[in-house]
């Protein structure tokens, strides 16, 4: 397992991380957009709650970012996060677009100029690609959706990958040190994902979302592993639900072709 720092250039609005190892992936790219960037709520959402004037300044601030990274805003797949396990394939013409509007909280495909997105804001964002059949993809995984990095590597597999194919980076997401949590989903974790997904600080239970995907991956046989160990809540340069309340930033987690 490799053990991945968040280190963005000087005055950059995104982390750029490396499939696993980097092997075989040097034309792929995962990167999260920083809390400098700002909000980059998938506007769709904004616009089903009924405002249209956030969903602009979204999408105008997306805009630049896709503008400094030099990529084409249709190039971009997206779905409506549900804090589910629901995997999209991105698929077809249109399906970058289509798949706007369909649930779930993971996207794959085969398409070389697609870029897969999620947003986060201490949930995890997930970035795996397959060697044997050039698929990639990410996933949004918080406590509820823990489980859908499961998802996706059996639906890779299904499509003819084995373990030694996938490569898997872990992003940065709330950490064990700040995700404190009741009992019951102390003991549920603990039951699913085993002694790494949980601690106790004081005789308090927290969660560890880094460790229950790393026990998917090994339990799944995938050896190429990257993590990136930063907490949202404790990074300044990173944006946290818990830590900034309601006027915190979605953050774009996306993985394709882009410069580096």
């Amino acid at each position: 397992m490799l053990e991945l720092p968040l280190a963005p250039e000087e005055g950059a609005p995104v982390a750029l991380f490396p499939l696993g190892s980097g092997a075989c992936f040097a034309d792929l790219r995962a990167g999260l957009s920083l809390r400098s960037a700002g909000d980059l709520c998938h506007p769709e959402r904004h616009i089903a709650h009924g405002d249209p004037a956030a969903a602009q300044a979204c999408a105008q601030r997306r805009s630049r970012l896709l503008h400094d990274l030099e990529l084409e805003e249709e190039r971009l797949a997206y779905c409506r996060q549900v804090h589910s396990r629901a995997v999209v394939w991105v698929e077809g013409d249109d399906a970058h677009r289509d798949c706007r509007l369909r649930e779930g909280d993971g996207l794959l495909t085969r398409r070389r100029e697609a870029i897969c997105c999620v947003t986060v804001a201490d949930c995890l964002p997930i970035f795996v690609a397959d060697r044997r059949t050039g698929s990639f993809g990410v996933l949004h995984s918080g406590w509820r959706g823990t489980g859908i990095l499961a998802t996706a590597l059996e639906m890779l597999r299904g499509g003819g990958a084995l373990p030694a194919d996938l490569a898997v980076t872990l992003g940065p997401g709330i950490g064990s040190c700040c995700y404190a949590v009741d009992e019951e989903r102390f003991a549920r974790f603990l039951r699913v994902f085993g002694e790494g997904s949980v601690r106790r600080r004081q005789g308090r239970p927290f969660l560890d979302l880094q460790g229950a995907n790393l026990e998917i991956l090994r339990r799944a046989g995938v050896e190429d592993v990257a993590v990136v160990r930063s907490c949202t809540v404790c990074t300044p340069a990173l944006a946290s639900f818990r830590r900034d309340g309601p006027s915190f930033a979605h953050m774009l987690a996306f993985v394709g072709r882009v410069r580096s």
